[in-house]
Formats: structure tokens, sequence, C-alpha cells
């Protein structure tokens, strides 16, 4: 995912999380984005929902211009997962009280 709709995605998520951007979260980073096959090897990181942005620019990737292949609040209450074959994103969580996203 480019990097002006990571950002705009972050900013969805903290609008409908309940801790907004200090929502804890984890993200994994597929290794084959990274430049290594190394399945062996977890990375996942953990943060704020609002630091989250930093994620697509992090110097080890190859080429450092990927999303996290998932995203998920620490609670569990959604998850963002990215299919890098198919470039699709989906988000899943509950269904906000304003019957909008």
């Amino acid at each position: 995912m480019d990097r002006e709709t990571w950002i705009r995605l972050i900013g969805l998520l903290a609008d409908h999380s309940p801790a907004g951007p200090g929502t804890r979260c984890l993200a994994y980073d597929n290794p084959l984005t990274l430049g290594a096959v190394d399945f062996d090897n977890r990375h996942v990181r953990t943060g704020r929902l609002g630091d989250a942005g930093i994620l697509h620019d992090m110097p080890e990737a190859d080429p450092a211009d990927f999303s996290p292949a998932h995203l998920w609040a620490e609670d569990r209450t959604w998850v963002l997962c990215t299919d890098d074959d198919l470039w699709a994103t989906e988000v899943a969580g509950p269904r906000p009280s304003s019957g909008r996203c």
C-alpha cells in the first residue's frame, strides 16, 4: 500500500479505536518484502497506532515502500491484512455505531 493510503488508513483506524492513536498494536512484516526469506525469524513489532506511520518506511525493507502485511489492535478488536500478491487490503472488526467508516 502506498504511503498516503497507509497514513489515511491509520487515521481511520484511530478514529474508530477506543484509545484512538494511543491504541496498542502489533504489526507483522512479511519476510518476502524485507528481502529475506526467513520464516523462522518473526518480524512482529509492537507500539501505538499513532506511531504506525513510520512502519511504511522501515530502512530494512527492500524496497522501502511497503506497509506491514498485518496490523492488529492488541485487544484484537480489529485486524488489517494486506495481500502482497493481489495488492488488496482488508480491515475486519466491529461495525462502527454510526454505520459509517
